[in-house]
């Protein structure tokens, strides 16, 4: 790599490279990794804008959730945790104490009063996810319908506010308040968006038809 040029492209100044030359051993001027990158390496849970996170839950009707626990997961493993992502996040309640357990740790370690209950909040988000999957199984075999199939939806507003106050406490953790750091909308997050705006389509189709 030339001394003049960063990772992002961007020129050096001449001043900087005096700088290299008469002292090796000092830090870069500029920033040479991607920020991307920087992030994934180094944040220790997952950060999300709340915006980010709004649109993505219910969008998806919740299934973003799944994926939320996933990259939680991975910053964990990527902070040299030997833990398995994807296990953990497709059986998340026998998981979600550890995970806020860890999260309220590493805020203490940081010096960050979070003064935040964890695990009551892990066990409330036990306790959706069981009323959830109830109301899923009856409104698949036509129990109680129309109200399980409409109670089956509603009952994402709960879970939103309570994903959402954990994201909160999660951001603060990792020292990004606004989840700035992933605050903008990826090419597969409107991917997402798009699959979650046709089966919002399809399920609305079908409650009316019913």
């Amino acid at each position: 790599m030339w001394i003049f040029v960063d990772n992002c492209g961007h020129f050096q100044s001449s001043s900087s490279y005096i700088a290299v030359i008469q002292n090796p051993y000092a830090p870069p001027a500029a920033e040479l990794a991607d920020p991307d990158a920087l992030f994934e390496q180094e944040a220790p849970f997952y950060v999300v804008a709340p915006r980010k996170f709004t649109t993505l839950f219910f969008a998806t009707l919740g299934i973003y959730a799944l994926y939320w626990f996933y990259r939680n997961w991975v910053q964990v493993r990527l902070q040299g945790e030997n833990v398995w992502p994807w296990p953990r996040a497709i059986f998340q309640i026998f998981f979600v104490h550890d995970l806020f357990r860890r999260v309220g740790r590493h805020a203490e370690q940081q010096g960050v009063d979070l003064g935040w209950a964890h695990g009551r909040h892990a066990t409330l988000l036990i306790i959706l996810a069981i009323v959830a999957n109830a109301l899923d199984r009856l409104s698949m075999k036509e129990i109680g319908t129309p109200v399980t199939d409409l109670l089956s939806y509603a009952i994402l507003v709960p879970q939103w506010f309570a994903f959402g106050r954990a994201q909160r406490y999660i951001n603060l953790a990792s020292g990004d308040a606004g989840g700035a750091a992933n605050a903008e909308f990826s090419t597969a997050n409107i991917v997402w968006i798009i699959f979650g705006l046709c089966l919002w389509a399809f399920v609305l189709a079908s409650l009316f038809i019913e």
